[in-house]
């Protein structure tokens, strides 16, 4: 039975996944799945004491140097496959991995010099009974923002 409410949570921490945005949104969707989980005898029923991160607690996030970017992209344009494409997409555009898969030629506009970012692509773990298998998600961006032109710069 615990199994069961095991996948059920999956399955439905997979499918909030595409729709939440922040950090208020996981917090409320965490105590939904609990109460679930309470109300139907997967789970019995516990006080959490949730405690929020402190400024002090926020971990440094380790970022490239300019020098660092630069040389990768330098790398890149020496050695040059499709497979590094991507990255040198990245690097130089500032897009997420998700919207350079979800590229296609139309988003491209080389006349203009702008490439539109209408859509993303993510990857899902389904469980169907026994079988477990990953599928794409071929959506639009998580917020309104997330929609937009990005200059394609001649430099580089």
């Amino acid at each position: 039975m615990q199994t069961e409410f095991c996948d059920k949570v999956f399955i439905l921490s997979q499918i909030l996944l595409l729709q939440i945005v922040n950090f208020d949104e996981w917090y409320l969707a965490i105590i939904v799945i609990l109460k679930f989980g309470v109300k139907h005898g997967y789970l019995d029923y516990k006080e959490w004491e949730i405690r929020f991160p402190t400024e002090d607690e926020k971990q440094h996030l380790e970022v490239l140097s300019i020098s660092h970017q630069k040389r990768i992209m330098s790398f890149i344009q020496e050695h040059f496959t499709f497979k590094n494409l991507g990255i040198y997409i990245c690097l130089s555009t500032g897009l997420r991995i998700g919207e350079v898969c979800a590229l296609t030629w139309d988003d491209i506009n080389i006349e203009l010099g702008i490439i539109s970012i209408k859509r993303t692509i993510e990857r899902i773990y389904i469980i169907d009974g026994e079988k477990r298998h990953t599928e794409l998600i071929i959506n639009t961006p998580k917020t309104k923002n997330s929609i937009r032109e990005i200059p394609i710069t001649k430099k580089n």
